[in-house]
């Protein structure tokens, strides 16, 4: 589950950042590579809200984080500690559940993009 998650949480980040229009743009004109993560939260604070990509650009760095926080917390369940353990699966649903709910927020917003909306 945790593994399919993962995998459904990287395959929807990828897709959404070739369909996304201006990424496209500037992927097609100038040839530009894609920035680290490093420098993509370089630039979310740099532009701020006033970025037209913000809130996608957010959740991007949110769902990453949180696969790296459930990949940290899977080492956990290998502990010789019943806390370690219990608190690492606890990590492990509550960073799935929030995901999910980024992802499915993610969706939203592109969906208004590409209609139009905001």
């Amino acid at each position: 589950m945790i593994s399919l998650l993962n995998k459904l949480a990287l395959a929807t980040l990828f897709s959404f950042a070739l369909a996304t229009p201006s990424m496209a743009a500037e992927g097609s004109s100038n040839g530009a590579s894609r920035v680290s993560s490093a420098e993509s939260s370089s630039l979310i604070a740099q532009v701020g809200p006033s970025d037209p990509q913000y809130d996608v650009r957010m959740l991007d760095e949110m769902i990453m984080s949180h696969l790296k926080m459930v990949q940290t917390a899977q080492a956990g369940l290998q502990s010789q500690s019943p806390e370690i353990r219990r608190m690492s699966q606890e990590m492990i649903t509550s960073m799935n559940a929030q995901i999910e709910r980024m992802i499915t927020m993610r969706r939203a917003l592109f969906t208004r993009g590409a209609t139009g909306g905001r």
